[in-house]
Formats: structure tokens, C-alpha cells, sequence
């Protein structure tokens, strides 16, 4: 959710100066994002104080503990909201972030290499550790000024990217189908390419443009496939789990807006969707809501 919200405040700063929008509702967007993750961040330490079990089981869990690697990736979020306010307090918020990323990616990467683990199991969840927090970690780095680091950290991400990528399509070829529970995690493939995206301009600066440009195609194509998906991935009706379309959404209008300089054909697909993610992030935000109205927003364990 912090990802959505933070990502779409993102594209709204590209629209500001791309279109010249009213900079307010963007944001807005993203200070609620930072509230949030500010919350989070808080219950999650409570969990590890009153419920160590049930976070170390969720650690080692081979579909969650994906999800755990983006307690780092929404802290440097965060931290690019605060940016234009404090560049000292957003150091203080990004660099905990960098450092739980990377350290998580080394961990949790090295038990994957290890072996043992059931095809079935494997998720798009995959791609988190890696892919978010390398991406993302470049983009930060590029806001700071340190272009250098975040080129480094956009091919670790990158590579391991590619790697992952023929593993995942793999599983969802071959193996059993997705249960209804895990199917909206389907929204990460889509963050896979436009997170990259924006990651390169930000560490390459526009040097890479026409590459982009191909890389955000093959973006495109994935939310088509992943549209004529939903009908399937909703089957078991509306849950949180569909934010993870949300980053990918974001990145997505973030970079057609950053590309519509270049190219004509993404000066037309820009506002298209800039607002088809503008809209659907603020469905997944009404529908979030309305479950925490009813005491539906967390699935009920049974004792």
C-alpha cells in the first residue's frame, strides 16, 4: 500500500512539471503514504515484541517472507517523499531502508540457493527482495546525487531481474495454477519492468531513452495480459493482496510521463495513463477501506 501511494505521489510530481497539475493532491498522496508507513513500521516492531514466533514463521515462509523485503523498499519511499523537505531527515530515513534491502537480499537469496524449495511455491513475490529493493535503491541513490552508486545498484537489480523472470514464467506455464489467495501477487510481474524503468532514467539520466522506451513496451504488454487476467485473479473477490498491482501502475504512468518528451507515441499513452493509474489506485484505496469498515480488512485464523 505505502509502495501505491508513494509511487503514485511519484508520477504526480512527473505530472506537475510535465503538465503543470496542481501539486496538492499528489502530495497529499504521499504524505498519507508516509503516515502509513509510520504505522506499519511501528506494529510490525510490536509484532516481533508480543508475536515472535508468528513474525519469525512469516520470515521463513516462502511466499511472505517476500512481502517482509519491502519493509525496506517502502522506508526509502518514504524517505523520497520527505526529500524535497529535508534532505538530512530523508538520509536518515532512506539509508536504515538501503541497508535493511541489501542485508535482506543477501539472506534471503543465499537460502533460495541452497535448493529444497517446491516449484508450486513460487510466486512473483519472487522478484521483492531483488528487483524492488535494487530498483528502488537506485532511484534513491539518483535522488541523493549519487549516480554513480545507483548504476551499480540498477545492475545488480537488473540482471537478477532477467534471472528470475524465466524461473517465475516457468512456474506459471508448468506448475499448478495459482491459488485464488495468491493470485493478485500476478501485480508485481507489472513492477517488474516499469520500476526498472524509472530506475534507469533516474540512474542514466535520458542517455537511454529509445532503450527505455523498448523496455517499458514490453511494461505495456505485461498490465494487457494482466488486465485480461483480473477476471480470474478477482474470483475470490476483493482483497488488500491487489495492491500489488499498484507500484507497477505508478511506475508505469511515471515513466510514459518521463518519456513523453521523447517519443510521440508516449506523449499520447501518458495521460491515458497517468489516469488509469490515478483511478485504479484510488478503487484499491476506497475497497481497502471499506473492508476495514467492516472488520474484513485481515482474514479471520481460526484458533
Amino acid at each position: 500500500m505505502v509502495m501505491g501511494l508513494v509511487g503514485l505521489t511519484l508520477a504526480w510530481r512527473r505530472a506537475v512539471l510535465a503538465w503543470a497539475l496542481p501539486a496538492f493532491p499528489g502530495e497529499a498522496i504521499g504524505w498519507c503514504g508516509v503516515a502509513l508507513w509510520a504505522l506499519l513500521i511501528v506494529l510490525y516492531g510490536v509484532k516481533w515484541c508480543i508475536a515472535r514466533p508468528a513474525a519469525v514463521a512469516e520470515l521463513h515462509h516462502p511466499v511472505q517472507s517476500g512481502f517482509v523485503g519491502l519493509a525496506g523498499v517502502a522506508t526509502m519511499l518514504a524517505g523520497l517523499i520527505v526529500l524535497p523537505t529535508s534532505r538530512i531527515f530523508a538520509l536518515a530515513i532512506i539509508a536504515p531502508g538501503m541497508v535493511w534491502s541489501l542485508g535482506f537480499v543477501i539472506w534471503s537469496t543465499g537460502r533460495q540457493w541452497m535448493g529444497g524449495r517446491e516449484l508450486t511455491s513460487l510466486t512473483p513475490a519472487f522478484y521483492l527482495p531483488m528487483g524492488a529493493g535494487g530498483f528502488v535503491t537506485a532511484i534513491a541513490l539518483a535522488a541523493l546525487g549519487w549516480r554513480d552508486w545507483a548504476v551499480l545498484a540498477w545492475g545488480a537489480a537488473a540482471f537478477s531481474s532477467f534471472g528470475i523472470e524465466s524461473v517465475v514464467l516457468h512456474r506459471l506455464y508448468h506448475a499448478a495454477p495459482l491459488p485464488p489467495p495468491l493470485r493478485p501477487t500476478l501485480g508485481v510481474i507489472l513492477a517488474v519492468p516499469t520500476v526498472a524503468s524509472i530506475s534507469y532514467l533516474a540512474a542514466f539520466g535520458n542517455d537511454g531513452a529509445l532503450f527505455v522506451q523498448a523496455l517499458l513496451g514490453y511494461g505495456l504488454l505485461q498490465a494487457i495480459l494482466l488486465a485480461r487476467l483480473m477476471p480470474w485473479v478477482i474470483e475470490g473477490g476483493f482483497s488488500p493482496g491487489l495492491w500489488a498491482y499498484s507500484f507497477g501502475l505508478a511506475a508505469l504512468a511515471n515513466a510514459s510521463i518521463q518519456l513523453g518528451a521523447h517519443s510521440g507515441a508516449w506523449a499520447t499513452l501518458a495521460p491515458l495513463l497517468f489516469g488509469v493509474a490515478s483511478l485504479l489506485i484510488a478503487a484499491l484505496a476506497l475497497g481497502t477501506i471499506m473492508l476495514l469498515l467492516r472488520g474484513r480488512l485481515l482474514p479471520v485464523r481460526s484458533a
